[in-house]
């Protein structure tokens, strides 16, 4: 589908998509999402500042990650983007939620998504800013034209293609924020909401549980991670899972991470997946256990690695971790040659969880803090 004729509603499909680069193809959603952020804030009068500022941070750590070519969903300050996204995505009592905030939301979140190394999918993003798009206008009674932002999503999609083609760009060449010029070809399309430019830093929250962000050491020793010794030292000879991505669920081919790259990072589980009922000390309150764990995973070319495979280091378990739901699960009674052995049904196990020994993590409040969000 290389023709925007026919129809307002047609935007570049995944054949089209597939033919730009994966951080192009990442900087042409990011910039997507930076279009219609202007109207997530005008359908969320009462949003909060520290809503406001989370959502402006998402953007800008896509679009530095975006701008040095990844690694998607690996920086050290992973920590930071979890606690964003948990914050994000539940709206505070305070603020009147409506149908088209939740739509423009999920859409400015799968955008993002995509821009921090979820790879696949890219068109669906884009049809789901339409949706968004036909929503605001329908509530807020504001002709905004469909059709000027789907023709100006094909004029940012010829014009990263045409540079990316110029300079030779393969799937690693990131790319700065700094190549894109105006919002609009055409000066500025019809009736287009706009809103004031956002600060370029990123201001603390207040929240409990996030007064600040912090960023993590890029390492930890073997100690401090616990990590079983076959695992440890598999990894650092730069062993690599032998096994047929095209029958599993992982989608595509999985490079393990060096030895060297690991580190201890924070994965976000929520107290409402879980059933715990009356055991859970924080079942009143909607939030996340911070569970510490070992993200094992360095590139997934059908998903973005965080989580798909992962150490929790107070289980002292390997496991899993839905990084968009915060869903976190323990393989039992699984060892390192276990995984080794079959390795497609463990990748599989965040969406396949029958496939192996894989639990919802247990009495998580014995094992992380508790973040209200």
């Amino acid at each position: 589908m290389l023709s925007n004729k026919g129809t307002n509603e047609v935007l570049p499909d995944e054949e089209a998509l597939r033919q730009i680069p994966f951080w192009a193809c990442s900087s042409l959603l990011a910039r997507t999402a930076r279009r219609i952020q202007p109207l997530l804030t005008l359908s969320m009068p009462n949003a909060t500042s520290d809503y406001l500022s989370a959502v402006e941070w998402s953007f800008q750590e896509a679009e530095r990650v975006i701008g040095i070519g990844g690694p998607p969903c690996q920086w050290p300050e992973s920590e930071n983007r979890e606690l964003a996204i948990a914050h994000l995505t539940n709206f505070n009592d305070s603020i009147a939620v409506t149908f088209t905030a939740e739509r423009i939301f999920e859409s400015i979140h799968r955008l993002l998504n995509f821009s921090l190394g979820e790879q696949g999918y890219a068109s669906w993003a884009l049809r789901d800013a339409v949706t968004a798009l036909k929503a605001f206008s329908l509530e807020f009674k504001n002709s905004i034209s469909i059709d000027a932002f789907t023709t100006q999503v094909w004029k940012d999609y010829a014009f990263i293609k045409a540079v990316a083609e110029k300079n030779n760009w393969d799937k690693r060449s990131p790319v700065p924020q700094s190549i894109w010029s105006d919002w609009w070809f055409t000066a500025t399309a019809p009736k287009w909401p706009t809103i004031p430019k956002q600060e370029q830093t990123f201001p603390p929250f207040n929240s409990e549980g996030m007064s600040s962000f912090k960023t993590l050491s890029p390492t930890n020793t073997l100690e401090e991670m616990g990590l079983p010794l076959t695992a440890y030292r598999y990894l650092q000879k730069g062993g690599q899972f032998d096994f047929d991505h095209r029958v599993s669920f992982v989608g595509g081919p999985v490079k393990l991470k060096s030895a060297d790259q690991l580190y201890i990072a924070k994965f976000m589980h929520s107290n409402k997946e879980s059933g715990y009922g009356s055991k859970d000390p924080n079942r009143s309150k909607s939030g996340y256990y911070q569970l510490r764990a070992v993200d094992l995973v360095l590139e997934s070319e059908g998903y973005c690695p965080s989580g798909i495979l992962v150490w929790f280091c107070d289980y002292k378990k390997f496991g899993c971790c839905d990084t968009d739901h915060h869903v976190a699960r323990l393989f039992h009674r699984t060892k390192w040659s276990d995984i080794v052995e079959s390795p497609g049904r463990y990748l599989s196990a965040q969406w396949d969880p029958l496939s192996v020994p894989a639990e919802i993590v247990y009495a998580p409040w014995g094992f992380g803090p508790f973040i209200i969000g």
